[in-house]
């Protein structure tokens, strides 16, 4: 057994160190045979792989956590790309790292996520020019299991980028929606004028006015709605309105809720618990102050 080292060299008999980053077992098998020819008469090597590093893959796009992931587990060496289009020659593996263990691994996607358009890109062998070949899956054909052929299986230096959909349609929404792709429940914190205030379990699919619901619903008493989130670009969406308990699910005033949103109800930002702050203001620290975050949620 051999180990590669970080610089991708390994340490044969005889041969000692040999660059074998970047290649395929077969390139690999065919230059060991021209290699050893030196040495031995009639070679035949055989290379059967152990064990696998994680795999570095890089998501971009709908992702709720977007950047660089390590992905644990088998791979499947004999998941192939070729001219731009990726096939799997065998089933996929018990415990493979796919296109869907991925995009859980990075907190599911948007509900304005194109699962039917997701562009890959892949380190073409050197045989095979080298370079990056790029391919397109629909893993709506997996989830409704017409074709689990596009859960690909993933390389090492792979990129998967999520488009946004162009038009919304309620069909692909309650794909999402339904499938396991995203956690099952998000955390979201309420505060204010509603009746149990703090950070509630939602499910995933839940609406703003569900959330508010099941913080025990609002006071008697109460001001406009604040609803604050954390877009992954930097930005910050935030909107002041009347609730409405009757609002369109989806709508601006009733939208689906994401992990990490916060809701205020009236003007009372105060009465947050110290828990609950800390909560909100621990992931930013050194970016966002506490006194920032209050001035956000006042401007």
């Amino acid at each position: 057994e051999f180990v590669v080292d970080p610089d991708g060299y390994v340490n044969f008999p005889r041969l000692k160190k040999i660059k074998v980053g970047g290649l395929t077992i077969k390139e690999l098998t065919e230059s060991l045979n021209l290699k050893y020819k030196t040495y031995l008469k009639n070679v035949d090597v055989v290379i059967k792989m152990t064990k696998y590093r994680p795999a570095k893959i890089y998501l971009d796009g709908e992702i709720k956590n977007p950047g660089l992931h390590v992905l644990t587990g088998a791979i499947n060496p004999t998941t192939i790309m070729t001219n731009s289009i990726f096939s799997n020659i065998n089933p996929t593996p018990t415990g493979s790292r796919t296109v869907f263990d991925a995009i859980r691994m990075a907190g599911g996607v948007s509900l304005k996520a194109d699962l039917g358009n997701i562009q890959i890109t892949r380190i073409n062998s050197i045989s095979n020019g080298g370079g990056r070949i790029k391919a397109s899956v629909n893993l709506f054909e997996t989830l409704d299991l017409k074709d689990t052929s596009q859960n690909i299986n993933l390389k090492d230096g792979d990129t998967i980028f999520v488009p946004t959909l162009n038009n919304k349609k309620p069909l692909v929404l309650n794909k999402i929606l339904k499938s396991n792709i995203n956690p099952k429940f998000i955390n979201v914190y309420f505060s204010g004028r509603v009746k149990e205030p703090g950070i509630k379990q939602l499910f995933n699919a839940s609406t703003l006015v569900d959330g508010i619901n099941i913080a025990g619903g609002t006071k008697i008493i109460k001001g406009n709605v604040k609803f604050l989130r954390y877009n992954n670009d930097g930005t910050i969406d935030k909107r002041v309105f009347k609730f409405n308990s009757n609002a369109k699910r989806g709508s601006y005033k009733n939208p689906y809720l994401y992990n990490g949103d916060i809701i205020f109800v009236g003007d009372s930002l105060l009465s947050i618990t110290s828990e609950v702050l800390n909560e909100i203001t621990d992931p930013l620290r050194g970016i966002l102050s506490t006194y920032s975050f209050f001035k956000i949620l006042n401007d």
